[in-house]
């Protein structure tokens, strides 16, 4: 394809998208038809099936192109808080086409979409503030999955109106959780250090475990955490069973419970192992 047929082609598929994008402003993703969207701007329907197979094709090509267009702008950022906050800036100004794709058989293409723009920014994150933690084999990685599912499922809840937060509010709750979990990993792992100091195998079995093999110490000053979950008495009855948690409030499609910011990842194994999905997690500040 020659450069002129290249951006011809970009022409046409940008305006196919920008008139699926206000049709899905109208109406469920579903309803939405090939014609109408090629009648809203002026093209045909053979114009369409040369670039795209059917409507979720096209929906899977826009949310690539601003996924792109989202990374060339996090770039020029700096600030790991700034980055995310482009997230939600580009959510909310196209939070009607949001809401009806997390309503629609291209969910997954959503969630795939902030869910590696997250992955980008929590890797830095955990870098940052786990950086003198040992780096045992797949520990960043675990980390890394860990924070941007539970960071994605917040994202989830918010634009379906599920959790009633700024976008500050969220990025400075993320940042607290972070910082509170690694931050206690790391006096975990030192203290360890001191203990086992000039025991070889000792040294060896806490670079094998990061958090140390010795029980975690959950003496710091307990948080509210809010949990959205599938379901909601089953999972208050396995957090109460872990036997450290707290009073545990009910309220719509989850619970809140006070603990320790260092025992939310032991909270969401539990409920992982009972295949119970956790759709977000907000410390109450």
């Amino acid at each position: 394809m020659s450069k002129d047929a290249a951006l011809q082609s970009n022409i046409t598929k940008k305006m196919l998208a920008a008139s699926l994008k206000k049709l899905m402003s109208e109406k469920p993703l579903h309803a939405i038809t090939v014609k109408e969207i090629t009648e809203k701007c002026g093209l045909h329907r053979q114009t369409f099936y040369y670039h795209f197979e059917d409507v979720h094709d096209l929906v899977r090509w826009m949310y690539e192109e601003d996924a792109f267009d989202l990374l060339m702008r996090s770039e020029e950022v700096f600030c790991w808080q700034d980055k995310i906050l482009q997230l939600f800036g580009y959510i909310s100004a196209n939070r009607e086409m949001c809401v009806c794709t997390l309503n629609s058989l291209s969910r997954e293409t959503l969630k795939d979409f902030f869910s590696a723009d997250l992955e980008r920014v929590v890797r830095d994150v955990v870098l940052t503030y786990g950086r003198d933690l040992p780096r045992s084999e797949g520990y960043v990685e675990y980390l890394t999955h860990f924070y941007t599912v539970a960071f994605a499922g917040i994202v989830e809840s918010w634009i379906l109106g599920e959790i009633d937060l700024t976008p500050e509010m969220i990025v400075a709750y993320m940042e607290k959780t972070v910082k509170d979990q690694l931050n206690g990993a790391v006096m975990r792992y030192e203290k360890g250090r001191e203990t086992d100091s000039g025991q070889g195998e000792g040294e060896q079995m806490i670079a094998d475990n990061p958090l140390g093999e010795k029980p975690a110490d959950y003496s710091d000053a307990k948080i509210s955490v809010s949990f959205t979950v599938g379901d909601q008495q089953s999972a208050k009855e396995i957090v109460k069973g872990l036997g450290f948690a707290g009073e545990i409030t009910e309220i719509k499609n989850g619970f809140v419970v006070l603990i320790a910011a260092q025992q939310i990842p032991e909270i969401v194994r539990a409920l992982d192992k009972e295949n119970i999905a956790v759709y977000g997690i907000v410390p109450q500040i």
